[in-house]
């Protein structure tokens, strides 16, 4: 199977019955062009789709099953362990679309070492804004943005304790 986003090939991430995720090769076209879809029984009409340089988006869990606990209020979920985040914590919050990094990490590229950034980013806790220690791929994924942020000493939010 292979994905071409506006004539350019992508790099197929998952395939299930009902789903294919790729990630958009980074010299793609920034403006819009179709996606296809080609398989053994042919190709499939293109979907149009507006290519950006960044779209950034927070991911969430597709389960609570991997044995961390959760910044969350306390049973927020049944069965998932969590507590409210507390000051010094630092949680780690995942993403995709944050664009470009150092470190010469394209699309497709299973990252290897830290990298960060090249577009500022600032994470919020409330109204108090906090510099992340790490924003940038994550080690050993491609295509996934890792954010370390520490739960700050001020806050003006009810949910963090």
């Amino acid at each position: 199977m292979t994905v071409s986003i506006g004539g350019t090939a992508a790099f197929i991430d998952y395939i299930s019955p009902g789903q294919v995720n790729a990630l958009i090769s980074s010299d793609a076209p920034t403006s819009p062009v179709e996606v296809s879809i080609t398989n053994a029984i042919g190709t499939s009409d293109g979907f149009p789709i507006y290519v950006n340089p960044t779209q950034p988006g927070l991911l969430a869990l597709p389960s609570f099953t991997d044995g961390q606990t959760f910044a969350l209020p306390q049973d927020a979920i049944s069965g998932v362990p969590s507590r409210p985040a507390l000051v010094g914590d630092t949680l780690i919050i995942y993403g995709v679309g944050f664009g470009p990094v150092t470190g010469g990490f394209t699309a497709g590229t299973i990252v290897t070492a830290q990298n960060s950034l090249t577009t500022p980013l600032q994470i919020m806790f409330g109204s108090t804004p906090v510099t992340p220690s790490y924003a940038g791929l994550a080690p050993s994924f491609t295509g996934l943005y890792q954010f370390n942020a520490v739960v700050p000493m001020r806050l003006r939010s009810a949910w963090v304790g």
